[in-house]
C-alpha cells in the first residue's frame, strides 16, 4: 500500500516503527532538513529523490528553490553515510524520451549508484489541471515503453539501475488504475484523504472525521484496480469545478 502524505521527522519516525517487515518503506525527500540524527536509526527501505531535470539551473527552477540541487545533493551524502539505499523519481514531459534528457538522467542515476529509478507519467492535476501538454499519445507511450526495455533488458545497460514505470505498471494488461486504496491513496498537506495525488477530489478531511470512515467510503467507490484513468479523463471536469468553486472537489 502506497500512502502519500508531509509529515514532519517526528510523525516519520513513528509512522515507519509501527510498520512491520510485510511492507517496503520508501520516503520522498528532496533533501531539505535532512540530518544524520533524523536519519539514524529510521526503519525504512530507502530514500527517494526527486530529479525532474538533469540539469541544475533547471531543476532549481521547477523545484522553486536556488540551492535544490544543492540540498538534493547533501542529501543523497548523508544516505550515503547512514547506509541508506537511494533511488530517484521522475516526471519528465513527453520530449524528454525524444530529446537525450532521459539517457542523461539515467548516467546521473548510475553514478549516484541509485538502485531504482521511478518514472512518473505527468497528469493534468493541481497547478497543471489545465495543461494539455501533459498528455502522452499512443506513440509516446510506445516510447517510453521501449526505453525502459532497453535499459531493464538490454546487457550494455547492466550496471544501470533498473527502471520502473507507472505508464507500464498501469497499462489495463497490467495492474491498471490501483488509485483509491487498491494500491496507493493521497493525504495532502491540510489533510484531505484523496485516491491518489493526481485525482484531485477528497473524500474527507482527517481533521474534522476518522480516518476510518473516510477511508471506507473511498473504498466503497474504488473497489478494484481500473482501466480508465480517471485524473485524465476526468481532469476538465475537475478543473471547471475548481474555476466555479475554487476549492478542492469534495465528495
Amino acid at each position: 500500500m502506497r500512502i502519500k502524505k508531509k509529515l514532519n521527522a517526528q510523525q516519520l519516525k513513528a509512522v515507519c516503527d509501527v510498520i512491520d517487515n510485510r511492507s517496503e518503506i520508501w520516503i520522498n525527500s528532496t533533501g531539505y532538513g535532512m540530518t544524520k540524527e533524523k536519519l539514524k536509526g529510521l526503519n525504512c527501505t530507502g530514500i527517494m529523490f526527486s530529479l525532474h531535470s538533469p540539469n541544475p539551473d533547471k531543476f532549481n527552477e521547477f523545484m522553486g528553490r536556488e540551492d535544490a540541487w544543492e540540498t538534493m545533493q547533501n542529501g543523497i551524502k548523508l544516505c550515503r553515510e547512514a547506509d541508506i539505499p537511494i533511488a530517484f523519481n521522475v516526471c519528465l514531459l513527453k520530449e524528454a524520451f525524444y530529446d537525450g534528457t532521459f539517457e542523461k538522467i539515467m548516467n546521473i542515476a548510475k553514478k549516484e549508484e541509485a538502485c531504482m529509478v521511478q518514472i512518473i507519467k505527468p497528469k493534468p492535476a493541481g497547478a497543471w489541471l489545465d495543461k494539455e501538454e501533459v498528455f502522452f499519445t499512443e506513440e509516446d507511450i510506445n516510447r517510453v515503453k521501449e526505453k525502459v526495455t532497453l535499459y531493464n533488458q538490454d546487457k550494455k545497460f547492466a550496471t544501470y539501475p533498473p527502471v520502473y514505470a507507472q505508464i507500464m505498471e498501469e497499462d489495463p494488461s497490467m495492474f491498471g488504475c490501483t488509485a483509491g486504496g487498491t494500491d496507493r491513496f493521497y493525504i495532502n498537506a491540510k489533510g484531505d484523504v484523496q485516491p491518489c495525488e493526481f485525482l484531485n477530489i477528497s473524500f474527507g478531511n482527517i481533521n474534522e472525521e476518522p480516518f476510518e470512515g473516510i477511508y471506507n467510503k473511498m473504498r466503497a467507490y474504488f473497489d478494484k484496480p481500473g482501466s480508465c484513468m480517471l485524473c485524465e479523463e476526468s481532469a476538465g471536469q475537475i478543473h471547471k469545478l475548481f474555476v466555479e468553486h475554487m476549492s478542492l472537489i469534495h465528495i
